[in-house]
């Protein structure tokens, strides 16, 4: 959805904040890993998730989501179909990583 599609609204996003996040001036945001070797989804979901006030990391190949996890992001959204490394393999390396 384009930005310009959005709700208008002066109130801020609410955000709900389950266990884990990271605390920012006293709140709670969950950080979601966006993992696609297509630039323009992950832009997308990048500017989604941030203005509904999450910490976004973005990765766009295995190698760097396997990096950037340990950052231990509270989601991970993985594409599958990816060059090299694959969604299914980055998945059980990141397993095995935090296991």
């Amino acid at each position: 959805v384009p930005l310009n599609h959005l709700p208008n609204t002066s109130c801020p996003p609410k955000v709900l904040y389950p266990l884990g996040g990271q605390e920012v001036f006293g709140e709670m945001r969950n950080r979601i890993l966006i993992v696609d070797d297509e630039n323009d989804i992950v832009n997308l979901l990048k500017d989604h998730f941030e203005y509904s006030g999450y910490e976004v990391l973005t990765a766009e190949s295995g190698e760097e989501a396997i990096k950037k996890s340990e950052q231990q992001p509270d989601v991970i959204l993985l594409d599958i179909n990816m060059s090299r490394l694959d969604g299914f393999q980055v998945c059980n390396r990141i397993r095995n990583f935090v296991s």
